[in-house]
């Protein structure tokens, strides 16, 4: 399939669902039967796509955005603040003197029906969470549809958003909605005969999809490589060596084999936890695997190369100690590489 004829396929693949599921509750929201829907995701999967494509169909003025961002320091209410401003330009200093920034803000979304959108919340300062929190147990109250995008695999378990979702979980009007990946079927359409590597290495994310694309499919496209560090970035150290070590290991591998090389590489077997809660890695039935070939990629690709030399070493010992299958043979030379 020509790259021409591509691009004049439909830009939201498989989110039909998600789609008529919104648009009904932007239809109850204009009907006074407000709403908050917790859209969720991996980073790439097309969460901001999702609402944008609902913003668009908004008329001019009733579609409301507010992002949080990855700061050291986040802004107290920042996203509020922002979307606050879009509604009256005297708004946002209300919300910095009051005690209580809830009612005001609640009073002012009561006045027409309106799509409210709150970006990556998982970046979320407390004050922007307690807010967000106050409105949805309030949501039903007003004619709104409030969404809140997140990364799943930046809101670990005990964390305050995470706090915030289960506290969420029973209220009226608060739903959850999952973005996952785009299957092969859809990543056919877009790709064509590449299709089925494609997926593989991209496990159907939509914006790896599209770079891996743009870049002709070869290497790790500069912009993959970027964000993945920029995610690895906010592990801890001990997080980050695991993570490296399981991205020399490969793309699949037997978690017993793994935590050898932990051991070996002197990184402790509870740093493989991070990586998993934070969404680069999985486990199945005792294997620990990358959710994305081109994560492990990346990561491997950025590990310093006296650091993969060492790590190839270790697992060249961790190998030694294991009766090998038929791949053995191919597996120690590999690593022999290095």
């Amino acid at each position: 399939m020509a790259p021409e004829t591509r691009m004049t396929l439909p830009s939201l693949l498989e989110r039909e669902r998600q789609l008529g599921e919104l648009a009904d509750a932007m239809a109850a929201a204009e009907a006074g039967d407000g709403s908050l829907v917790l859209i969720g995701g991996e980073a790439g999967i097309g969460k901001s796509s999702l609402v944008a494509h609902l913003a668009r169909a908004r008329p001019a003025g009733r579609a409301l955005l507010g992002v949080c961002d990855p700061l050291g320091t986040p802004q107290a209410l920042a996203p509020f603040l922002e979307l606050a401003g879009q509604l009256d330009p005297d708004l946002p200093p209300r919300l910095r003197a009051a005690v209580a920034p809830g009612p005001p803000l609640l009073e002012a979304l009561a006045a027409s029906p309106r799509l409210v959108t709150l970006e990556d919340v998982h970046w979320a300062d407390q004050a922007t969470l307690d807010v967000l929190r106050y409105l949805g147990r309030r949501v039903t109250r007003l004619p709104i549809l409030l969404l809140a995008t997140f990364r799943e695999d930046e809101a670990p378990p005990g964390c305050p958003l995470s706090v915030l979702l289960g506290d969420l979980a029973t209220a009226p009007g608060v739903h959850r909605m999952d973005v996952g990946p785009l299957s092969l079927a859809a990543t056919r359409l877009l790709a064509g005969g590449d299709a089925e590597l494609l997926h593989r290495r991209t496990g159907g994310n939509p914006f790896f999809i599209r770079e891996v694309m743009a870049s002709g499919g070869t290497d790790v496209p500069a912009t993959v490589r970027d964000a993945v560090m920029a995610r690895a970035s906010r592990l801890s150290a001990d997080a980050r060596s695991a993570l490296e070590a399981a991205a020399v290991a490969g793309s699949r591998t037997p978690e017993t084999r793994l935590l050898r090389l932990l051991a070996r590489a002197g990184t402790p077997r509870w740093a493989l936890e991070e990586p998993m809660w934070s969404g680069f890695l999985a486990r199945d039935a005792g294997v620990v695997r990358f959710r994305h070939d081109l994560v492990r990629s990346a990561i491997d690709g950025a590990t310093a190369p006296d650091r993969r030399q060492r790590l190839h070493a270790a697992m060249l010992t961790v190998l030694g100690e294991e009766a090998l299958g038929p791949d053995g043979d191919a597996l120690l030379a590999h690593h022999a590489e290095g």
